[in-house]
């Protein structure tokens, strides 16, 4: 009873110290992912525009001789409009100060009326070229300008080369959302079988499938490692739980994706006939045309050639699966060795320069081959359906 007390207890502490693991993973991936974390606004060259004062460019960055009249440089960021709380530190790189010159970091809202806001930097932060704006209280709102002040006399040519602002680190609870966005989300049907579950790159910022892995391969590693301590590392039990747990973890995640989708089936097609539920559905700007040639040829007889430049692609296989049970093949052209004959029906899809139609000879013609047929269906952006009359 002690055993199998002590082997629990060690589950327990495996599990919980493999998750611990795998958040402590997912914390510093989720922290620099893309569309969580937003990225540095860094002003640099053409970027950087002097508006008081008397500069040029050079491949340092902004070379400045003298201020302007009222005895200030001020130097001005291209930027789009950001919020604020976005971003946490300032940082420059500004050359050529003297002790008697005074540095200020000047910004403009949206709400400010034309009377920005400044920052008197400290001597201590002009030295390190950074300055922490979290704790600057009048640093909020939509920012619409911003940019670098000197005052006092230039004694020597300033360069300035660059100013970045740094975005705020994801909060924990934000980077919690998004593994839980991550979890619930669902990409909807795919075309793929209900069954599948992608463990690639399938819009998640670590996949789901990624993730289990990671925690099964940590909770039993620590589960092994706790056990050899106790020399009971062989017991397969606690193991094969782990996998479970793990399996289970996406199991419930892919059932989540199906109740949501079936959600949203009921919405699009409840209550719908055949027809009118394909043309609710995803081929909706081509099933009735389709419709219209299943009325045209008899699908137990007729042979029917689709000419396609991809015979193998979606539009194909999505054209045969609307037209079944029609004996019909996809092909990229015809030719004498195709075995066209009279009876058969020709659907082209293929691009207009390949294809041309003699409506007084009553001929089709394909990449230069002359087939006998009449023209039974068109449309201008889906293509044509003929009627062979005689193979050639």
């Amino acid at each position: 009873m002690k055993q199998h007390l002590r082997r629990f207890v060690r589950f327990v502490v495996a599990v919980s110290g493999g998750t611990v693991i795998v958040a402590a993973v997912l914390m510093a991936a989720y922290r620099t992912a893309d569309g969580l974390s937003i990225s540095a606004i860094e002003l640099s060259g053409d970027a950087l525009q002097l508006v008081q004062g008397v500069g040029d460019e050079t491949k340092d960055g902004l070379r400045i001789t003298a201020p302007g009249a009222n005895g200030m440089v001020m130097v001005q960021g291209a930027i789009r409009p950001f919020q604020a709380g976005d971003y946490a530190r300032l940082r420059w790189q500004l050359s050529g100060l003297s002790a008697e010159q005074e540095v200020r970091f000047v910004w403009a809202t949206e709400t400010s009326g034309g009377r920005p806001d400044d920052l008197v930097i400290p001597q201590g932060a002009r030295a390190e070229g950074a300055v922490d704006l979290t704790a600057v209280e009048r640093w909020r709102g939509r920012v619409v300008a911003c940019g670098l002040v000197v005052v006092g006399t230039v004694k020597a040519p300033l360069i300035l080369s660059r100013i970045e602002l740094q975005p705020r680190a994801p909060t924990i609870g934000q980077i919690a959302q998004a593994i839980w966005r991550d979890w619930t989300r669902d990409a909807g049907w795919t075309g793929r079988s209900i069954n599948f579950e992608y463990a690639g790159a399938d819009g998640a910022h670590v996949p789901r499938v990624l993730q289990a892995l990671l925690w099964v391969l940590a909770s039993g590693g620590l589960y092994l490692l706790l056990s050899l301590s106790a020399r009971d590392g062989r017991h397969p039990v606690p193991y094969v739980a782990i996998a479970l747990i793990g399996w289970l973890s996406l199991d419930l995640g892919w059932q989540w994706s199906l109740l949501q989708r079936l959600a949203t089936t009921k919405v699009l097609y409840a209550g719908l006939g055949q027809d009118e539920r394909q043309e609710a559905g995803p081929d909706r700007s081509f099933y009735p045309f389709l419709r219209e040639i299943r009325q045209r040829i008899e699908p137990t007889t007729a042979r029917l050639f689709i000419v396609t430049s991809d015979p193998n692609g979606y539009a194909a296989g999505r054209v045969r699966y609307h037209l079944f049970p029609s004996n019909s093949l996809a092909v990229p052209s015809i030719d004498p060795g195709s075995g066209v004959r009279a009876g058969d029906y020709i659907l082209m899809m293929s691009p207009e320069d390949r294809v041309r139609f003699d409506q007084a000879g009553q001929a089709l013609v394909v990449d230069g081959y002359r087939v006998s047929a009449t023209r039974e269906l068109s449309n201008a952006s889906l293509g044509g359906l003929f009627r062979v009359i005689d193979g050639g």
